[in-house]
């Protein structure tokens, strides 16, 4: 939660997320897992994600010209249905979704917040750039080294 950058209000969907898990795991004890012994199914892991992931969400109710996906941040799981819960910062609700997209990154939700990603910076300052990569150029040995010649 803290490196995603999430409210405290999402400690409900903290614990709920955990405790999903937690049923799904392995127990030596009874050679099974506490869904298993529960419900007498092998439990289907492969829809399991990081808690907190950036994760983007197909819109259904969508005009003509609007975006098809929405960014979100992954909080658990839906308990009657194969869907994902996902956290949308920028309108603050929990939403049930179907169809997702996992990016796998935890991204801090607050840099996230006005509906831009934390990877892609604001502007560019071109003479930072080029500066730091003659620094990179001339840090590197150069080619008749690496292959074992003397110049």
């Amino acid at each position: 939660m803290l490196q995603a950058g999430l409210p405290k209000v999402m400690w409900t969907y903290a614990v709920m997320a955990a405790t999903y898990i937690r049923n799904r795991c392995y127990n030596p004890r009874t050679k099974k897992t506490a869904f298993e012994v529960f419900t007498g199914q092998q439990p289907n892991i492969c829809g399991m994600h990081t808690f907190g992931s950036c994760c983007y969400a197909y819109v259904q109710n969508k005009k003509k010209l609007d975006a098809r996906i929405k960014e979100g941040v992954f909080v658990g799981y839906d308990k009657g249905s194969p869907a994902y819960l996902v956290y949308f910062p920028q309108s603050q609700e929990v939403r049930k979704v179907r169809c997702v997209k996992f990016t796998g990154n935890v991204d801090n939700v607050h840099d996230n917040a006005n509906g831009r990603s934390s990877k892609v910076p604001d502007s560019f300052d071109e003479d930072v750039i080029f500066s730091r990569w003659s620094e990179l150029i001339t840090e590197q040995e150069p080619l008749a080294q690496v292959n074992g010649e003397k110049q």
